[in-house]
């Protein structure tokens, strides 16, 4: 039997055997990969496992979950084109089961962090925060389906989080107003 998903959603068999496959929030449909460069992909399988990552770029790479259920591999990415937006797909498979991330892109990866107003959105947010200059214009003109964001919810926590809440999103309108107007 071939278990298949889509990804954001996440493959787990949480029964006798621990998790039959899983990857780290971060790698979902829609992600930006960094071109020219290694990549960690990481997640969960039985203890065991061969876990293979195949992408539609030419790159097939494998790694063995440990006893606790972790895997880990590098992959890398090819250098792109200025303005070459194409996209590609990521295929995890392991044990029966197989993750299929579409509309990857690669190009170059920009992260904004650490300042509380990262939080300040391009739509208003009252009584504090009025929104960007001219944000009614910004947001409803903001059409460009290459750009992705991921946002992450603020959280202080005193160690590293393995796991996140977010999706990457495509800029839109319905995607704008929620999106940093800060980075």
């Amino acid at each position: 039997m071939l278990l298949t998903a889509k990804v954001p959603a996440q493959v787990t068999d949480t029964g006798k055997y621990g998790p039959l496959l899983s990857l780290h929030s971060l790698y979902q449909s829609r992600m930006v990969l960094q071109q020219n460069a290694q990549i960690r992909f990481s997640g969960s399988a039985a203890a065991g496992n061969v876990v293979w990552v195949t992408t539609s770029w030419g790159v097939k790479a494998s790694a063995v979950a440990d006893t606790g259920n972790s895997w880990t591999m590098e992959i890398s990415t090819p250098k792109v084109n200025k303005g070459d937006f194409s996209n590609y797909q990521v295929i995890v498979e392991s044990g029966g089961a197989r993750l299929t991330l579409d509309s990857v892109q690669i190009g170059e990866v920009w992260l904004c962090s650490g300042q509380s107003n990262m939080e300040m959105t391009m739509d208003a947010r009252p009584p504090w925060h009025e929104g960007v200059l001219n944000r009614e214009k910004e947001i409803a003109e903001a059409r460009s389906p290459n750009i992705r964001v991921l946002t992450l919810k603020r959280q202080g926590l005193p160690y590293l989080r393995q796991n996140f809440t977010g999706t990457w999103q495509s800029m839109y309108p319905e995607s704008a107003s929620n999106t940093s107007g800060v980075g």
